[in-house]
């Protein structure tokens, strides 16, 4: 018996045996590194969409650069690689992360300055497959 399915049900069943297909690959991520600058608002600021890892986060203050610290949030395990990050046991200002792409800091207004590693994309954002 053959069985005909919606366009949309056949590319959602084709994206889930490619997705399955590259984690059966075993490929090793390759991320490419990236700096922005986030402008804070009443203790908030919007992460880069493209973010995977946050490697160092300072603020700004008068062209001076201080580091942040991250506060004790569970959240930070799955997207701070502790090996990256710089401890900072006596900083002044922190931060910490939602899961919903949201950094909240202890100051209320400024710039703050994150390095972060991020998925390879081309010039129109969309993601680069590894070709190795």
């Amino acid at each position: 018996m053959l069985v005909y399915y919606p366009l949309m049900i056949m590319i959602r069943m084709m994206l889930e045996h490619i997705a399955k297909g590259f984690l059966q690959m075993n490929l090793e991520a390759k991320y490419e590194q990236k700096v922005a600058n986030l402008e804070v608002t009443e203790h908030k600021a919007t992460l880069p969409e493209d973010l995977k890892y946050i490697t160092q986060i300072v603020v700004a203050v008068q062209n001076k650069y201080y580091p942040m610290r991250a506060t004790t949030n569970p959240f930070h395990n799955s997207i701070c690689d502790n090996k990256l990050l710089a401890p900072c046991p006596t900083c002044k200002y922190e931060y910490s992360i939602s899961p919903s792409g949201i950094i909240t800091t202890n100051m209320y207004d400024g710039e703050i300055v994150i390095a972060y590693l991020a998925i390879p994309t081309d010039e129109n954002g969309d993601m680069l497959i590894p070709d190795d």
